[in-house]
């Protein structure tokens, strides 16, 4: 079973922002230039102020804009290097869309998706929008649809990403990303996100890594931790980190996976029940936390006896 990236559209797979400028310039006879669209400002209504800012705020009708992405969505070019990276991350992962579009756009986006990525997407959903009437976050979508990574140019769905236990890779380098949390990976193109996703293929793996990984985490006693570098390197491949936490994710349920933490002491999203039930499950093995990480990860650190010289 492959896992899943949902993907946004607008300034992630579509070059959504250029498109708009274009077309407000085109049609209302401006010269707004690229420079106006990346001054920092709060995501909620970042053209409007970049229209006021260039002294034409009651000049463009978002009535007519809208109207054009009801009816035809032709004027937008897929973002650069996203044709190669989707074709690329399809051969391993199951590739969905979640978009906070107004659902009004919904025809048209279907046909633009159709026109540039056909047959690439599992499915295109809706949701995250601020008037959307069931009131999910994308978090809660993704979760409902069992993705594991997020790309998305908005910082706070890759928050609410996070706190739904999915992994948020934030995309592009754009004026209304503020205040981004350092648990939130960023990829300011589509060759970055290639290379993050090589990360978890690039390595040869020592035969019998799995089971050696499982067999570790067997031993780990209540109350201690271990860390994904850690096991990777006790099992022979240092630089396979990221393939425990796969292992953790899809393998033995039985086994303490609770007890495998990141080099901070932070949980893992991939936990069932996610990274507040890896926390509880250490907090009733008397584990002490400090801001959602555990408390002096070093001191709890558990090496088995065999293996000290790898430290």
């Amino acid at each position: 079973m492959k896992q899943i990236i949902a993907v946004d559209i607008d300034d992630v797979l579509a070059d959504s922002t250029t498109a708009l400028r274009n077309v407000v310039n085109s049609t209302y006879n401006l010269s707004i230039t690229d420079d106006a669209y990346t001054v920092s400002g709060d995501y909620h209504k970042y053209y409007e102020r970049v229209w006021e800012r260039a002294g034409h705020k009651n000049v463009v009708s978002k009535e007519y804009l809208n109207q054009m992405m009801i009816e035809n969505q032709s004027h937008i070019n897929v973002h650069q290097g996203a044709h190669e990276a989707i074709n690329k991350l399809s051969k391993n992962y199951e590739l969905m869309i979640v978009t906070a579009r107004n659902q009004s756009w919904e025809q048209a986006t279907y046909d633009w998706v159709d026109l540039h990525f056909p047959d690439t997407f599992q499915s295109i959903v809706f949701g995250g929008q601020r008037n959307d009437p069931e009131q999910r976050t994308k978090g809660q979508v993704c979760e409902q649809y069992g993705v594991n990574w997020l790309i998305d140019d908005n910082v706070v769905h890759c928050t609410d990403a996070y706190n739904s236990g999915i992994t948020p890779i934030l995309f592009g380098n754009y004026g209304w990303q503020l205040d981004i949390p350092n648990y939130i990976n960023r990829c300011e193109n589509w060759d970055e996100i290639i290379r993050y996703f090589n990360s978890f293929t690039d390595i040869t793996l020592r035969p019998g890594f799995k089971s050696e990984v499982e067999r570790i985490v067997h031993m780990i006693p209540p109350g201690r931790v271990m860390t994904y570098g850690q096991l990777a390197a006790l099992a022979g491949s240092p630089l396979a980190a990221r393939f425990v936490g796969g292992i953790a994710h899809f393998g033995d349920p039985d086994l303490p996976w609770q007890r495998v933490v990141n080099k901070k002491g932070g949980m893992a999203s991939g936990y069932p029940g996610g990274r507040s039930a890896h926390q509880a499950a250490l907090i009733s093995e008397e584990v002490v936390f400090i801001n959602d990480y555990v408390a002096n990860v070093s001191s709890l650190l558990w090496w088995p006896p065999n293996y000290k010289d790898v430290k």
